[in-house]
């Protein structure tokens, strides 16, 4: 079983709904991250600090950033590093490392999870509908 979103993250993606989303009380929430913090000390990469600087204040913006993700923060910011480094060295990161970083994006709520749709997505439309039933068919 997966694990619910947080509302915020259910209300960005346009998901709410009245039937499913019951707010928890405010004690069962984690606090919220009001302001940026800066990046953990053992998050020593320049490029894991810039990834870390700039998803905080993204997450910070839309209060999804909480006490308890600041750890699951660091570990992307620290993976994005990884995969900088392949990059810089002409490699190709291994393809357990683009699996991993999609997760804990998806789990910060950066990115939207593979399963899900966007709100705005238009409705495919059928080529075949201009044309007519054909009699007895």
């Amino acid at each position: 079983m997966t694990a619910r979103l947080p509302a915020e993250v259910r209300a960005l993606r346009g998901t709410t709904r009245k039937d499913r989303d019951v707010t928890p009380a405010p004690a069962t929430l984690l606090p919220a991250v009001t302001t940026a913090p800066p990046a953990p000390g053992w998050l020593t990469h320049p490029e894991g600090i810039a990834e870390w600087t700039r998803a905080a204040r993204a997450l910070v913006a839309c209060g999804l950033l909480r006490e308890g993700s600041l750890a699951t923060l660091g570990h992307y910011a620290q993976l994005h590093a990884a995969m900088t480094d392949a990059y810089a060295r002409a490699e190709a990161p291994p393809a357990a490392y683009y699996a991993a970083l999609r997760n804990l994006a998806a789990s910060l709520g950066l990115v939207l999870p593979p399963t899900a749709r966007t709100p705005t997505e238009p409705k495919a439309v059928n080529p075949f509908t201009k044309f007519k039933r054909l009699p007895g068919a």
